[in-house]
This record gives structure tokens, sequence and C-alpha cells, in this order.
């Protein structure tokens, strides 16, 4: 299943990741990106106080451990700087509309799920991690609560934490298949 997983790559990535956590967390919802944008969110749950971003980078773009390293903390930070409501280039404030519409009122996000295709070296946490400590001081945290925690999982952690199954490997395997037809 792990490695199967790691194949996958962009929204078919995602939808696996979704059917996954769907399976096995009460609430998870997935958030469309049409018509306006998901706002940096790919999936909520616990009321919004759970947020997920998904990556399924492609695996023929990035053809070293450090290009696909670089990726990985590009578009996670991208994401995160939506979340924060701030602009990348300075740390300003750049309101981010779409968060009211998908966030339930009075809710702010206090644990966020990176969850990538690879996850194979430590180095994209220092930079992860910082930057989220970065956010949060520049950060009005409208919509994320201050002392929110951050984690990085990929394939084989998410194989860990949530039961693998027959059904679950045999849909897996499928997705790849159509994938590559």
């Amino acid at each position: 299943y792990e490695q199967t997983l790691a194949s996958l790559s962009g929204d078919a990535f995602q939808t696996e990741v979704s059917v996954r956590l769907g399976k096995f967390i009460d609430g998870f919802q997935t958030v469309p990106a049409y018509p306006q944008g998901d706002a940096g969110l790919d999936a909520i749950s616990h009321y919004g106080e759970k947020a997920y971003c998904c990556y399924g980078l492609e695996h023929d773009e990035f053809k070293t451990p450090k290009q696909r390293e670089k990726a990985i903390v590009k578009k996670f930070k991208g994401d995160l700087l939506k979340l924060f409501e701030l602009n990348g280039e300075n740390l300003t404030f750049s309101e981010n509309k779409e968060l009211s519409t998908i966030l339930p009122k009075g809710k702010k996000i206090k644990h966020i799920e990176l969850v990538c295709n690879w996850f194979n070296s430590h180095q994209v946490l220092g930079p992860i991690l910082t930057a989220v400590q970065e956010y949060v001081g520049s950060s009005k945290c409208r919509y994320v609560e201050q002392d929110v925690t951050v984690r990085l999982i990929g394939p084989k952690q998410l194989a860990n934490q949530y039961a693998v199954d027959e059904l679950t490997i045999a849909r897996v395997r499928q997705r790849t298949v159509v994938e590559n037809v």
C-alpha cells in the first residue's frame, strides 16, 4: 500500500488520501477547489479545527531528493501562507476571503496535517516548522490559532496510522492502473 500510494501524484494522490482519511475520521470534509479556490485547504475535520493540505508531487518532474525537498517546502509554505493570510514576499496581511466561507463561524484551525506522497527526508521539517513560527508572528491569526500544531506525513505514516486492509490495497492499485492508462 505504501509504495503504491507513493506512486500516485496530483489529484489521484489527493483523492486517495481523502478516501482513506474519510474512512477513519468522522466529519472529514473535502474542500472543493472550484469555483473560487480552496483557500489553501484540501480538507477539514473536527468542525474546522483540523486542516489538511495534500501534495502529490510529480515523480518525473523532480529527479533528485533535493529537488523534491525544495518542491515540498515551497508547496506547503504556499498553503500555510494562505491559511495565515500572508503575502509571501514580505509577510504582510493578505485577506483570504474564502476561509470565512469554509470554516465554521468562530472556529480556528488548531492542527494542520501536511500529507505528501514523498517523505523520505527530514530536511523538509525545519524549513516548514520555521515558516510556521514566522507566520504566527506576522499573522493576525484570524483563522489559525497562535499555538497551532503542524505535522508532515507521507505514505508510510498514513499506512501506519490508518489500518490497511485488502480492499484498501485493491482500491489504490486500481487507481494506479487507471492513472497509467
